[in-house]
Formats: structure tokens, sequence, C-alpha cells
């Protein structure tokens, strides 16, 4: 029975070495951030305020996608296409015929307070 036993344990520890060491990388890769070093927490209140006062003048439509057009204060034009940085941290996730989703985007921290958008719409 002994000899059994230490049959079935070498079998098991063959089993288990031969399984790819993936999981880890995976997640990294997913979250992508070290997901064992704590998240740092940051107001974006400052931000967010700024954003708000941006001011959504036009919308543009395209054959498969739409471009807006914003005014910031001071007067600068700036074009918005899905993906474009705007302040640190920000980005356009969405936009739509009257509205333009910014989405806080930093994977190292997370924004508390508010919800963690800002939405632009057309007046």
């Amino acid at each position: 029975m002994s000899s059994r036993k230490s049959r079935l344990a070498m079998q098991l520890l063959i089993i288990v070495s031969l399984v790819p060491d993936v999981y880890a990388d995976s997640l990294f890769i997913a979250v992508g951030r070290n997901p064992f070093q704590p998240v740092s927490t940051e107001p974006c209140d400052d931000a967010r305020e700024q954003l708000t006062h941006w001011q959504l003048k036009g919308i543009v439509s395209g054959a498969d996608d739409y471009s807006g057009w914003v005014q910031r204060p001071g007067g600068h034009w700036q074009k918005l296409i899905i993906g474009t940085r705007l302040l640190p941290n920000w980005q356009v996730t969405h936009i739509s015929s009257r509205q333009v989703i910014l989405q806080y985007a930093n994977p190292a921290s997370s924004c508390f307070g508010s919800a963690e958008s800002v939405v632009l719409s057309m007046r």
C-alpha cells in the first residue's frame, strides 16, 4: 500500500509540475497593472470640474463613426474621437449624435468621489 501511495504522489507531482505557469501573466495583461500592488486612489474632482466647463459645440458623423468638437475655456477648440486623451487620465470612450462620454482611464489608480465618467451634451 505504501508503494502505491508513493507512486500516486510521484505521478501527481509530475502532473502538477507540467501545468503551464500562465495565470499570473494573463491576469496582469487583462488588468493592465500588477494585481498584487495596492490600488492607489486619488481625487479626480478637480479634473472632472475642468471638463464640465468644456462645451460640446458639434458632432460630425462619418461613415461608421462620430467625432466631436469641444470649445475649452479660453476659446480653444479640440477635435475628439474615440480614444482621445484629455487632461491626465481622461479619455473619450463614446461619441453619439448628441453627446460625448469621457472616462477616467488610469489603471494604476482609481478615481474616488463621484462617478468615473463625464458626459458632455449638445445644448
